[in-house]
């Protein structure tokens, strides 16, 4: 569980949501437990004892018993939908921005697909969480109730359940190791089936030319396999689990149906406490099977983080701690970069001072490296020697966010088709919503700096104009 802290900040922003989710979870258990509970009074104060004037009471108490137990799943369910939802547009934000602060040279290193399959499988998969994790805690409090309730009614089949849970433990302890190993396999493995698939399609053209469709379909069908062959085995391995976990469940009713009815016959329980208590004990074991199985989800869970974190605490941990207001002098202090190590040097030893308040203008020949310091001073590239001053300090020992709002950046060869920016985003997709495509801005974190244009997503522009 060392992923909950991280995991918290994303969910406490909707957490007052959360909150009113887990009050409705918690009317649910009281009305689960209520409409069996009050069947043992219904059997043995009126059925058995009759008792007959206690049952439009207690007919009135089931009735909205039932009617809070069919409607609060409903209301739960709706909150914890709109929380995951909330928390993946939220991780996705942190992700895309990590992404834009990770150095293109990193960035390059790895294929597009890789940083797609984050966000289409682990972003999905940690916004799922959010709807299981709730669920689990009301299956977790469910059985702590059930297990209190049963200690009352009966302290030996208790001890019945308590050998159940134990076996349970010790089940889901000896494969979590096997289960998350595998389901990063698997995760790995299909990352690497599409980075494949994109780096065919990308290289169409040579490899029609060259011959080379065998040659691509060999190791396509090479890491397909692989991917079956890793879900296959991670298959397997959740069916061990359930050829020993079914068992316990269904064990444990027969032992409570065959010992309760036992102690029906000689006169130590009621048939009312008899009835309940199968119904209790059915219940618990539903329940502990719901904690095993999240506690399952959770090892393959716990890999869609990982990957996650990858990148945004690599991001996070190349920021530096101090603060900027302002851009007062900038220095290039005996800079070298070169691109590939092997490579030639394009900056050797560069020292400058470029002033601010003016317009400046770096003047050379093609390939002498105007682009690269560009790159490099606004950190796409980190130097290989020497160091970039910025108000004296150093630009690594400044925060990220402070420098990256002190500039602008307009690229040689930006290019808009004559018309609207909403149209220029849209790209000649129908059916888009205003509201849709205001949200995906948000997500990109461009949309406040077109909102600050005039006529703001209905700006007209024109060929190679900068917004």
């Amino acid at each position: 569980m060392k992923h909950i802290r991280w995991y918290w900040k994303f969910i406490k922003k909707s957490k007052w949501a959360f909150f009113c989710a887990c009050i409705i979870m918690i009317l649910e258990i009281i009305a689960s437990m209520s409409k069996i509970g009050l069947q043992k009074w219904l059997v043995d104060s009126v059925f058995t004892k009759g008792n007959y004037e206690l049952l439009p009471m207690l007919l009135v108490l089931i009735t909205i018993a039932y009617l809070l137990g069919a409607v609060t799943p409903y209301w739960s369910e709706w909150v914890l939908h709109k929380i995951g939802h909330a928390v993946r547009v939220t991780v996705g934000e942190v992700l895309m921005e990590a992404l834009y602060r990770m150095p293109i040279s990193q960035f390059q290193n790895e294929r597009i697909t890789r940083y797609v399959d984050y966000f289409t499988n682990d972003v999905e998969s940690i916004g799922e969480n959010v709807y299981r994790m709730p669920l689990t805690l009301q299956d977790l409090l469910k059985l702590l109730v059930l297990v209190g309730i049963m200690a009352y009614l009966s302290p030996s089949v208790l001890l019945i359940v308590t050998v159940m849970i134990i076996l349970y433990f010790l089940i889901g302890k000896s494969y979590k190791d096997r289960v998350k190993s595998k389901s990063k396999e698997v995760k790995e493995s299909r990352t690497n089936l599409l980075v494949h698939i994109e780096e065919g399609i990308s290289s169409t053209r040579e490899v029609i030319a060259y011959q080379r469709m065998a040659w691509e379909e060999k190791i396509y069908h090479g890491l397909f396999k692989k991917y079956y062959t890793k879900i296959l085995e991670e298959v397997r391995i959740i069916n061990e689990q359930l050829f020993l976990t079914a068992p316990l469940r269904w064990g444990t009713n027969l032992v409570v149906l065959i010992y309760g009815g036992y102690l029906v016959l000689h006169h130590q329980m009621t048939l009312g406490t008899y009835l309940v208590l199968y119904q209790y004990a059915s219940n618990l074991a539903t329940s502990l099977q719901a904690v095993y199985d999240f506690h399952v989800r959770w090892t393959s869970f716990e890999v869609s983080i990982e990957r996650v974190r990858s990148v945004i605490d690599s991001a996070e941990a190349d920021t530096g701690k101090k603060s900027l207001n302002g851009v007062e002098d900038i220095v290039f202090d005996n800079v070298s970069f070169q691109y590939l190590e092997s490579s030639t040097k394009v900056l050797d030893e560069l020292s400058m001072s470029i002033p601010i308040g003016k317009k400046v203008a770096i003047v050379g020949a093609s390939g002498s490296g105007k682009s690269t310091i560009a790159r490099i001073l606004f950190r796409f590239y980190e130097p290989s020697h020497g160091t970039i001053r910025i108000n004296g300090s150093d630009l690594k020992e400044i925060k990220e966010n402070d420098y990256d709002s002190c500039y602008n950046i307009a690229f040689q060869e930006p290019y808009f088709f004559p018309d609207t920016i909403r149209n220029n985003i849209l790209f000649g997709r129908n059916g888009i919503s205003d509201e849709r495509m205001m949200e995906t801005c948000q997500v990109a974190q461009i949309h406040e700096d077109i909102m600050k244009l005039e006529f703001g997503y209905i700006k007209l522009l024109m060929d190679f104009i900068i917004i």
